[in-house]
């Protein structure tokens, strides 16, 4: 218990401590005096368009917060450069200057990065971006899009994959805001948080209905797309209804009842045969030949054409699994299974994630039991190496990102966004709700297949 006490206090102290330096920083560069004998410093902070005619800007994308390089008085040694975390850093100013301060945010964009191994699911995308690329609606209503289906199934990266659709951004000038919500969702510190991502820090969340208020009041007149990811309950969206008839909310939920009666609900079934072999090939980033193409067929229907489930079939292929080995091996798991529950509709996915966890313990213990250790965090929090440090109390960072980047190639682990901690940047991953789960279920689960803590895991 001391052991989560101090994880708790370290993520809670990390966001304490940033929030002191970003404002310790911002009067810091208001008080730096320049030298004067420097032509190429600069008195003012430097805005994303040039504001006098010694100044020229060239800029990739007007509505993208990326890559932006900036020339001052022709000379190239100030260079600005706007990150995803909307941080402009500017480089060293012929070595005596360093500055970092955050610019006024005006589009914000929450979306998590889409997977590299992203198929399209048309069936549903086609219809969904249709209706959010209309202009009509209700007068002064909010138009609410929703898509369904079973966990697993791909709903969030068809979401991410449409926010980062380039007529979507198009559209949603004023940005994208991204909550995921899970069974306990935090309600006030997520609407919190689209409150500072539109550029508000001065304001006291206290409450949920006054925020939700002071967002609506925030969205007047902008144009964005809200994005509400695994919702469980409708009372628990009705908080992020913030926005008018010019934004479009998005939900994804396993209840098709949970986004409310005026909602506009697409269900999304199972991948196809041919997207299953389309994902499969792209993580295993190689063509399927023809001649294995029917066994991976196999592969697939066993696991009933879950993405998820798929991506961790990949994982075992990657390490020289033979098709026709997963294929055995999955089907002796699932009658196992069949014994101890009876026939399930979750026997295919669960005998899965048995065999994922198997092959990690057989290959690298003390990885098996960190992956498990991850059912004490919240539902669908970022995890970076700095984290993992005090949660697997290892030695350093660096040894806690090996282990990272190990679960994330067996698939247990997806890509998320950066974290910066300390003015550093580090590769982010998430756990599916549905491996939280299963660590979850472990940690209390008898060896050798559990870690036999007598604890309630909440």
């Amino acid at each position: 218990m001391l052991f989560l006490s101090k994880l708790a206090g370290f993520l809670r102290g990390n966001r304490r401590r940033l929030k002191r330096r970003r404002h310790l920083l911002k009067d810091r560069v208001a008080q730096t005096p320049l030298n004067r004998d420097i032509p190429s410093q600069v008195e003012q902070p430097i805005l994303g368009n040039a504001e006098n005619n010694e100044a020229s800007v060239t800029s990739l994308d007007p509505h993208i917060q990326s890559q932006v390089e900036q020339t001052i008085s022709g000379n190239e040694n100030v260079l600005q450069n706007v990150k995803g975390n909307n941080n402009i850093n500017i480089g060293g100013v012929e070595g005596s200057l360093t500055i970092n301060y955050r610019r006024p945010i005006d589009r914000p964009f929450q979306a998590p990065s889409l997977p590299a191994n992203f198929v399209d699911r048309p069936q549903v995308t086609v219809k969904i971006k249709a209706r959010l690329l209309t202009n009509t609606s209700n007068a002064g209503a909010l138009f609410i899009s929703a898509i369904h289906g079973l966990g697993g199934i791909g709903k969030t990266t068809l979401v991410t994959a449409l926010a980062h659709d380039e007529d979507i951004q198009k559209r949603f000038f004023g940005g994208v805001l991204w909550a995921t919500l899970g069974q306990q969702p935090d309600i006030l510190a997520l609407l919190s948080s689209w409150v500072q991502a539109l550029g508000d820090y001065e304001f006291r969340a206290i409450n949920i209905e006054a925020t939700s208020a002071h967002l609506q009041t925030l969205l007047r007149g902008k144009t964005v797309l809200l994005v509400v990811d695994d919702a469980w309950e409708p009372d628990k969206v009705k908080p992020f209804r913030v926005a008018s008839s010019q934004s479009r909310l998005l939900i994804t939920s396993r209840r098709a009842d949970v986004a409310g009666m005026d909602a506009d609900l697409q269900q999304l079934n199972l991948m196809t045969p041919a997207e299953s072999l389309e994902l499969l090939s792209k993580s295993l980033e190689r063509e399927i030949e023809e001649v294995e193409k029917q066994e991976a067929l196999r592969v697939a229907e066993t696991v009933g054409y879950l993405p998820i489930a798929l991506n961790l079939v990949a994982a075992r292929v990657k390490w020289g699994i033979t098709w026709v080995k997963l294929e055995t091996a999955l089907k002796q798991e699932i009658a196992n299974l069949k014994v101890l529950d009876g026939a399930r509709q979750e026997n295919s996915l669960e005998a899965t994630f048995n065999l994922s966890l198997k092959a990690l313990w057989d290959y690298d213990e003390q990885a098996w039991e960190n992956f498990i250790w991850l059912g004490v965090l919240p539902e669908d929090v970022t995890i970076a190496a700095p984290m993992a440090v005090t949660l697997w109390n290892m030695a350093s960072q660096d040894e806690a990102n090996k282990c990272l980047e190990l679960l994330w190639n067996d698939a247990l682990l997806q890509s998320d966004s950066p974290v910066f901690v300390g003015g550093v940047e580090w590769k982010g991953y998430r756990i599916h709700d549905l491996l939280h789960d299963v660590a979850r279920a472990r940690l209390i689960k008898s060896p050798p297949t559990g870690m036999g803590l007598n604890c309630a895991i909440r």
